[in-house]
């Protein structure tokens, strides 16, 4: 079939020995070579039933500043969301449109452009991603946290700069692995925006990328969190929103705790996984992993046993977006949140987001 053929075609530019492996295998097996070159999003250009591609990504930075962005595209409905929360500025919804963004098919990588943003996540390792949104309070909220505006629109234009860090990949529940393209995790990567209330800012982040048939009906709940010893918790935000996340420092001599952890349904299959990257695992990308049977979340905290011992991650929310996105005579609801969460053996206390 067209999809089957676009599938294939995309496991070419995908390093690495993803397809067939599964979230539950060792993570020796998951692990990408990099740069991870990515096909074009939509990784078939035909419009074809039950295809879902999905990029997203989510920075902790300094200063209490949470981005995040999801481009979402379907043969029925195409969408890019991005907002940001800051103690100064409270909860900024930056862009939502469902005009789609036009993609480069013969760059080298992943490049996607619109009157509001450019993703160029070029397969070199590098990713670089420019906001410039048109709507007033957007526009206001940019300009009292100082950010310059671009040469050629006269509006604020954010800029953030990021490395990939390792990459993981396997097949999801119900997916085809002979055909399907494996869902692309990058939870260690480092980001810096070069200006923020006059300042530059870094810190971490993470980054998924999944494109295959999917079934009609799907539900998941996932989690990311960077944590450290050099974190002691929460600083005020002095404006009225609750607190903030201190946010790991890229330029720490000790490397953050990383964990990103799922509880999913794909039509009829359930799929949950919980995965730590410890500081010690930096540098060969060696993941401590929780067995499927022992993973599981509630809806304020996420479950798994590592290394024979019980770990929790408990949330508390500090801020949240929304928005629904319908199409085709059908629809969906995008929710993502940020939260603070405190595992209950107090081994790290990780900035979280979290999304359904």
């Amino acid at each position: 079939t067209a999809a089957a053929t676009a599938a294939a075609t995309a496991a070419t530019a995908v390093s690495g020995g993803a397809f067939g492996v599964a979230a539950t295998q060792a993570s020796s097996a998951q692990l990408l070579r990099r740069p991870v070159r990515q096909p074009p999003l939509p990784y078939s250009s035909l419009p074809t039933p039950g295809l879902h591609d999905s990029l997203q990504y989510h920075f902790f930075l300094g200063g209490g500043l949470f981005l995040a962005l999801r481009v979402f595209h379907t043969a029925s409905l195409q969408s890019t969301t991005a907002w940001l929360h800051e103690p100064g500025l409270g909860t900024v919804e930056l862009v939502n449109t469902y005009t789609p963004l036009a993609a480069d098919r013969a760059a080298p990588g992943l490049f996607l452009e619109g009157e509001e943003i450019t993703i160029a996540d070029g397969g070199d390792g590098s990713v670089a991603i420019d906001l410039r949104p048109t709507s007033a309070s957007a526009i206001a909220a940019l300009r009292r946290a100082q950010v310059g505006d671009g040469a050629s629109t006269g509006r604020p234009e954010l800029r953030l700069r990021a490395n990939e860090g390792h990459a993981f990949g396997w097949i999801p529940a119900g997916a085809d692995g002979s055909s399907d393209g494996p869902v692309i995790h990058r939870p260690q990567m480092t980001a810096r925006v070069a200006s923020w209330r006059g300042e530059e800012v870094s810190g971490y982040g993470y980054s998924k990328r999944y494109y295959a048939i999917y079934p009609r009906h799907n539900g998941w709940r996932f989690i990311h969190g960077v944590s450290g010893p050099h974190l002691s918790g929460v600083v005020d935000s002095g404006a009225g929103s609750g607190a903030a996340p201190v946010a790991p420092s890229p330029d720490s001599p000790t490397p953050p705790s990383i964990v990103w952890t799922a509880d999913a349904t794909f039509g009829d299959h359930k799929y949950n996984y919980f995965k730590l990257l410890a500081p010690e695992g930096h540098g060969s990308g060696q993941l401590r992993e929780s067995a499927q049977a022992d993973t599981y979340q509630q809806q304020d905290a996420a479950y798994g046993v590592i290394g024979g011992e019980r770990v929790t991650a408990s949330l508390r929310e500090i801020a949240t977006w929304h928005t629904i996105l319908g199409g085709g005579g059908g629809g969906a609801i995008g929710i993502s949140m940020v939260i603070f969460g405190t595992p209950l053996d107090g081994s790290f206390l990780p900035p979280l987001s979290s999304s359904s």
